[in-house]
């Protein structure tokens, strides 16, 4: 899965509700707001969408995707780890599966973000 604006957005004007999952995986990076025809505030409708969720209390389960992105940056040093079976045949061979940070970068990174990680819990395999 990955992040639709143009779903997002299209969700949106449809007056339908909002793609919970897509929400939580935009980086708000401003790229789809710098490219957009209709120099629409992309980020900002995103950033809007997720009060909402907030608020009514629907963010538990999609925070997960914010929790699994994070462990894969403190364990591998990269967002999305290879998501299907396709992607891990071709990269393996390959040699283009992320590999675990050493140790001490590990270390590193939680001292940064000071314990605010995610918390242990079963990995995927």
């Amino acid at each position: 899965m990955s992040f639709s604006p143009r779903r997002v957005m299209l969700n949106v004007a449809m007056g339908r509700e909002a793609l919970h999952d897509h929400l939580w995986l935009c980086l708000l990076c401003h790229t789809c707001e710098a490219v957009c025809p209709n120099a629409v505030h992309i980020p900002e409708v995103v950033e809007a969408l997720r009060r909402m969720l907030v608020s009514r209390g629907l963010e538990r389960g999609d925070l997960e995707v914010y929790l699994e992105a994070l462990d894969n940056i403190l364990s591998r040093g990269v967002m999305m780890a290879p998501v299907n079976d396709k992607v891990r045949d071709f990269n393996e061979p390959r040699g283009l599966n992320p590999r675990l940070l050493p140790e001490y970068v590990r270390a590193e990174l939680r001292k940064i973000i000071g314990g605010r990680g995610p918390k242990p819990r079963g990995k995927k395999a």
